[in-house]
């Protein structure tokens, strides 16, 4: 029931209030009765999904409309943005992202992960032999020029 609730209070944002407009409310309140079947005939980019968070942050800048078809499209638009913040599950990777983790598994198996695990390995070596190689010669070389730690020469 209070997820019912939440849609309802967030359908309402859509339309101006009452107290502010009532005329204007009850307009847009019953073109939008008479415009039931729009979402059917357009199309409407719906928002990125977005986590509970930035629903929040949404909902706070959710606008108002000003005609019925706008009032339509805006229910529409927030109701599936609260729907899928509440409903969906944020650690359960979309289809299309679980197939090529699938297909890189498979690949990078045996001799082929072994290879890349020792040419992964090679790097960081190769990589921390040379800092302190140049760490050792000149600090100059790192990029420490400028910090106030630096020795100064007299003159």
């Amino acid at each position: 029931m209070a997820l019912a609730e939440a849609l309802h209070y967030v359908q309402d944002r859509c339309v101006p209030s009452p107290a502010e407009n009532n005329r204007l409310h009850r307009r847009i309140e019953d073109g939008a009765s008479r415009l039931h079947d729009l979402l059917e005939r357009i199309q409407v980019d719906l928002l990125k999904p977005v986590g509970r968070r930035e629903l929040r942050k949404l909902l706070r800048e959710q606008p108002v409309a000003k005609d019925a078809r706008r009032a339509i499209i805006c229910d529409a638009l927030y109701t599936y943005a609260v729907l899928y913040a509440v409903l969906a599950n944020p650690l359960k990777a979309p289809e299309h992202l679980l197939e090529k983790a699938a297909k890189v598994r498979r690949t990078f198996t045996g001799w082929r992960l072994v290879v890349c695990v020792v040419l992964a390995l090679a790097s960081v070596i190769a990589y921390t032999l040379l800092a302190l190689a140049l760490l050792s010669a000149n600090v100059y070389l790192l990029g420490v020029v400028g910090c106030p730690c630096q020795l100064s020469t007299p003159r």
